[in-house]
């Protein structure tokens, strides 16, 4: 999604800014919102046996909190402003009424992928945490079965 396209300005509210460090959202909280990075970088991590696990940085024009948004379920992640962030968050009315109007078996794809990559995420973490990798990884396959 690039920003400069016009079709995207009716959907995005005002530029809320973030300065560096500042927590967006955490991991484990409720929230529908979606954000895009109007400028700057966002960390998204995830925290693991009281380690930061970075997963990914986010850059402008980029999106994120999607997951939270397709399967309805807590943040997977936390996000934070690296230097000063600049996002826009799409509007939760006209973002649903979109959703809404989707067919049934495509928003059962879109939260099928995104309850799997919450899975591959926790695994990542999982990896870059432990040096037991594949104990923690047989034991986190079965319990999400």
């Amino acid at each position: 999604m690039k920003l400069e396209d016009k079709n995207y300005a009716d959907l995005l509210s005002q530029v809320w800014t973030y300065e560096d460090g500042e927590l967006i959202f955490d991991e484990g909280t409720t929230s529908g919102w979606v954000f895009v990075v109007a400028y700057g970088e966002v960390e998204i991590y995830q925290t693991v046996e009281e380690k930061k696990i970075i997963l990914d940085y986010v850059h402008e024009g980029e999106s994120l909190g999607e997951l939270s948004f397709f399967d309805q379920h807590t943040r997977s992640a936390a996000a934070r402003a690296v230097g000063k962030v600049g996002l826009m968050k799409f509007k939760d009315e006209v973002l649903m009424e979109e959703y809404e109007n989707l067919p049934e078996y495509f928003k059962v794809l879109l939260e099928a992928m995104a309850l799997r990559m919450r899975s591959l995420m926790r695994k990542v973490s999982l990896l870059a945490s432990n040096p037991n990798i594949l104990d923690l990884l047989n034991k986190e396959s079965n319990t999400e079965k």
